[in-house]
């Protein structure tokens, strides 16, 4: 999905012109293999609803290192995923709230062919 956004967001941008790419840049920073806490915070007179946790805290750093254009992942979320996608790991991370560093990984494209291993035949996208 996020290779999807960045490319959409790349069309948009062509079609509105260079105000919108000066206004609009964005990077996105994915950590979706692991357990957060989700539910309604706050007290009775405000609750909202909310995921907390260390795997929200490393997506919220990992955005905040992805540059306009880039999606970063932590290399397990690579590890995932690097069958079906075009990707490079990038300099370990040092992150504030992470006491070592965050192995990181960015994700450039969708592989045009995808190995299926269970059915033993390769499968174009």
């Amino acid at each position: 999905m996020s290779v999807e956004m960045r490319d959409n967001h790349r069309q948009t941008v062509r079609a509105l012109g260079a105000t919108a790419a000066i206004i609009s840049a964005f990077g996105i920073g994915n950590r979706a293999s692991a357990m957060a806490t989700l539910g309604q915070i706050g007290f009775e007179q405000r609750l909202e609803y909310a995921a907390i946790g260390s795997v929200t805290n490393l997506a919220s750093r990992l955005c905040d290192e992805a540059k306009a254009g880039q999606i970063v992942v932590s290399r397990r979320v690579y590890g995932m995923v690097e069958a079906w996608v075009e990707g490079r790991p990038i300099d370990d991370l040092t992150l504030k709230g992470f006491n070592h560093p965050v192995l990181a990984a960015e994700i450039l494209a969708w592989r045009e062919e995808v190995d299926n291993c269970r059915r033993g035949r390769r499968v174009r996208r």
